[in-house]
């Protein structure tokens, strides 16, 4: 059996491509504009990984359709 790789292995191979375009059109932005990007971002991530826990958490005893009822939609 394959050893799993270490969190931090799998942190240090993600990529992510942002064409020239992107970057300049991220640029033109003010400064408060990129900061409420950055934050939005955030915001998602963090989402996100508050789903993976309660998945884990509750497996597939908790549906995505109820969590909206949950404060999560």
């Amino acid at each position: 059996m394959a050893k799993k790789p270490a969190r931090s292995e799998l942190r240090d191979s993600r990529t992510y491509f942002v064409s020239d375009e992107r970057l300049r059109a991220f640029g033109q932005l003010s400064y408060a504009q990129r900061l409420q990007w950055v934050e939005e971002c955030s915001r998602f991530v963090r989402m996100a990984q508050a789903a993976k826990k309660i998945s884990l958490i509750w497996g597939n005893r908790w549906s995505e359709s109820d969590w909206h009822l949950k404060g999560f939609g």
